[in-house]
Parts: C-alpha cells; structure tokens; sequence
C-alpha cells in the first residue's frame, strides 16, 4: 500500500469501513479529507493550494495532534522542507513519540527525503538500538535496505547479535542484500 493510502485506510478502519481508500491526489500537504461510510468507501482529498511548511509549524502540528491521522499526515509533509532539517525534525518526533507503530512510520519518513545520507544512517543507528521496540528495529533494517548505501552493512553488523530471532535474520538477509555482487 503506497503512503497516500495509508491516512485513507485509516481514516475508514476508524468508521468501520472494510473496504480499501483510494485517492484522487496525493495527500502531500494539509488538505481536508472527505470520507464516505458507503459500501464503496472512498476517500477524496481535495487538493489545497501547496503551501510553503516551515519547521516551527509542523513540529507544532505533530505536537498537537491527537491521533495517528494526524500524526502522520503532518509527516508527510516533512519532506517538503530542507533536506536536513527534514531528518532533524524526525529524529526529534521519534525521540518524544511513545507510541510504536507511528514510530515506525517516522523511520519510514526518512525514505521520503533526498539526500542527507550520512544524517539518515545515524538515525537508523538509533533506532535499531536494543532498547527500541522489534517493529522499529525491523522498520530500521528495512530502510537501511531500502537506502542501499555501502555503509549501511558494518551498522547492521554491529547488530547482528539482537535479541530478536526475527530481528536478527532480517539483518542477516539486508546483509546479503547490501552486499555487491562479485
């Protein structure tokens, strides 16, 4: 499921509906969301005229949302802004946030942003730190593959040895993915 569709699934999982969302935009800035509660749910962003995002503000917004909806289409629009201080806002959204799967979605973030190589692999070094929940340390590894950065492979070696069986096979097998081919 692409990122659009995640607010969407969400939105309808939270009225009940079973069916998937679709879009008719993508939901890259605030923008009012209409959904409907028929048997063909749907959702319709309305695009809104693409604004410039500052720092200041979306760190306020994440601050005040109170759910993951929220939540995350304030990270979706993360990207927008500069390059580092878009890796800079998520390290500090993940550093406060408790809750793990929208941790997991802040890791996930960080693919959405070009550049800023380096910054993004000392994230991914925190986050798939023991103390941090098995979902985020696997969000991690798969963004680390996803990066596909040499560098990538002595951080998730350093790991090999994770408390985790599933967190150590996954990087097992991100090794094997990461490394050139002879």
């Amino acid at each position: 499921m692409n990122r659009q569709l995640i607010a969407g699934s969400i939105a309808l999982m939270l009225i009940g509906c079973s069916k998937p969302a679709t879009t008719t935009t993508p939901v890259r800035s605030l923008t009012p969301v209409k959904v409907s509660a028929s048997a063909t749910a749907t959702v319709t962003t309305v695009a809104a005229p693409h604004s410039k995002v500052d720092v200041t503000t979306l760190e306020q917004d994440y601050t005040r949302a109170k759910d993951m909806i929220a939540k995350v289409t304030v990270l979706n629009q993360i990207p927008d802004l500069e390059a580092a201080s878009a890796v800079s806002l998520l390290g500090r959204l993940f550093d406060q946030e408790q809750d793990t799967e929208i941790r997991e979605e802040i890791v996930y973030s960080l693919l959405d942003i070009q550049g800023q190589t380096q910054a993004k692999l000392d994230f991914l070094t925190v986050a798939l730190q023991p103390n941090q929940p098995a979902s985020v340390r696997l969000a991690a590894v798969d963004s680390l593959v996803e990066l596909g950065h040499r560098d990538a492979i002595p951080i998730l070696q350093n790991f090999m040895t994770d408390p985790n069986e599933e967190v150590r096979a996954a990087i097992e097998q991100a090794v094997d993915q990461l490394k050139p081919e002879n």
